[in-house]
């Protein structure tokens, strides 16, 4: 890490405007620029506050480079990134952030000069964007693991949900075998098993948010019946608009299709509420109750 031996060469500062630009750039303490020269990797010139950004002067640094390892936190990084000039191609830029033993940061861009005798190395305080950064950072995973604990809630929720529910149909299926089928009742612990199905796949719905973001769910492809389909959602907001006067109809020619039985089913209940409030809009507005349909496509 020793820089080679050197002979002290005059430099002319220059005078007028140029020499009090050079005087204010000298000035800079978050920002050093050195020129290196290439075959010897000797550090000949710098413009800015050198010992304010890393706590060493250029002197210090033309004598021995290893002088600016007890200035960092961690030594190695130092030693890898001279390793690193000493085997750069100039191709490309050679960068790297040096974290100081005061807490600070700097980041260090080098380039090829456009002479070919030196490079020009950027040593410019990062203190505050990687302050910024880290703070991101920490926003970002105090995000995941809040996602991750809601997900995990939802899920063991689910579980604990899905108990009472087999139980509930287990007691409307031993309440069913002591009816008889012309029982009047029998009709309403059917309609009691189909909502209770349906309440059960919601509750398998929101185990899958699990699976979807682990990447692990699979699109199911099979052929239902749309008029069954279509039965079940009359009769999950029949009653309700009947509660309130209405009157709620369905009309469907197409018998199977292929597609996804529960998701639909799932979707036009979570509208149900909506479904109601239109249906009462529009009976006070003096219109016809809405009416569910499956419409033929135009010249299909």
């Amino acid at each position: 890490m020793r820089a080679p031996r050197w002979e002290r060469c005059s430099l002319l500062v220059p005078g007028g405007a140029v020499g009090q630009m050079v005087k204010e750039l000298n000035r800079n303490p978050d920002e050093v620029r050195l020129l290196i020269r290439r075959k010897d990797m000797l550090p000949v010139y710098a413009v800015g506050d050198m010992e304010a950004l890393l706590g060493i002067r250029l002197e210090d640094l033309q004598g021995d480079v290893a002088t600016l390892l007890p200035q960092l936190a961690d030594p190695a990084a130092g030693r890898a990134l001279w390793k690193s000039y000493a085997a750069w191609d100039g191709a490309q830029e050679l960068t790297d952030e040096l974290h100081m033993k005061n807490g600070e940061w700097v980041y260090v861009d080098v380039r090829r000069g456009e002479s070919d005798t030196v490079d020009v190395a950027t040593l410019r305080r990062s203190t505050t964007l990687h302050q910024q950064i880290e703070k991101f950072e920490k926003s970002l995973q105090k995000a995941e693991e809040a996602s991750q604990s809601k997900t995990t809630f939802l899920s063991r929720m689910s579980h604990e949900i899905r108990t009472p529910m087999n139980g509930i149909i287990g007691m409307l299926t031993l309440a069913e075998g002591k009816l008889t089928p012309d029982s009047p009742a029998m009709q309403y612990l059917h309609k009691a098993d189909e909502l209770s199905d349906h309440l059960l796949s919601l509750i398998n719905d929101i185990l899958d948010m699990s699976r979807i973001e682990a990447g692990k769910v699979e699109l199911e492809e099979k052929t239902f019946s749309l008029r069954a389909l279509g039965q079940k959602l009359y009769d999950m907001f029949a009653k309700n608009l009947e509660a309130r006067a209405h009157h709620a109809a369905h009309h469907d020619r197409l018998r199977t299709t292929d597609g996804g039985a529960g998701a639909l089913r799932g979707a036009a209940a979570r509208g149900g509420d909506g479904l109601r409030a239109r249906a009462a809009r529009e009976s006070d507005r003096g219109r016809r109750n809405p009416a569910l349909r499956r419409e033929k496509p135009a010249g299909g």
